[in-house]
């Protein structure tokens, strides 16, 4: 029976961290692929996809992602109320950033307004998911402009922002409870390798590599 007990246990944490890691793919795909997009490229600077907010090492949990670009609705999602000269819905800047907290929740920041100098922050710090020992990124370069990526990079590295073309990510996840006891362990994620303590938890790393699509419009 207890055997039968800890197998069930077993499950629920790793199905746990499979919801987890789920959550966060969801949340990073709504806002990395959208970024860079501008509804008219062609009547000014186009926005770029990656802030120089993006930034390698932010605390001891990993990095930083900062991404922005023109959508007609706000951080949640809503239709902007402010309508253009057409009357639809007005296209505002929106920028939006996510790092692991030091308490292991990665979070979500989110500013929309129609510039840079009128922004309001709608997310502020928003939890997505806890358990998060790492966040590690790397940023795909299009060097000779073939659409494909050539190279991977880290922040700060890649000399033309508009040269990228997608993010690749990696999150070490841990499982909410402990399961008896076990040793220490090495985790590969992205080209760091994080120690991680003997406290009994399940742990995984997850990957995902997205696209910004707002750059092919």
């Amino acid at each position: 029976a207890s055997s039968l007990s800890a197998g069930f246990r077993h499950q629920a944490e790793a199905n746990a961290l499979a919801e987890s890691a789920r959550f966060a793919w969801q949340s990073l795909r709504d806002e990395v692929e959208p970024a860079g997009y501008t509804p008219k490229p062609w009547m000014g600077a186009a926005s770029p996809a990656v802030l120089d907010g993006s930034r390698d090492a932010v605390n001891a949990r990993g990095d930083r992602l900062a991404l922005e670009r023109r959508s007609d609705r706000n951080c949640y999602g809503n239709p902007n109320p402010v309508l253009d000269a057409n009357g639809a819905a007005a296209y505002f800047l929106l920028r939006s950033s996510f790092e692991v907290r030091p308490s292991g929740e990665l979070a979500w920041v989110c500013d929309y307004g129609p510039d840079a100098s009128s922004l309001v922050r709608q997310g502020n710090h928003l939890s997505i998911i806890a358990g998060v020992e790492s966040f590690q990124l790397q940023y795909g370069i299009d060097a000779d402009g073939d659409g494909a990526v050539d190279r991977w990079v880290r922040a700060g590295q890649w000399g033309e922002e508009n040269r990228l073309r997608g993010v690749r990510f990696s999150l070490l996840l841990a499982s909410p409870h402990p399961l008896g006891q076990s040793g220490g362990r090495l985790f590969q994620v992205l080209d760091e390798t994080v120690s991680t303590p003997p406290d009994g938890r399940i742990r995984q790393v997850w990957h995902g590599v997205i696209s910004f699509g707002g750059r092919e419009t």
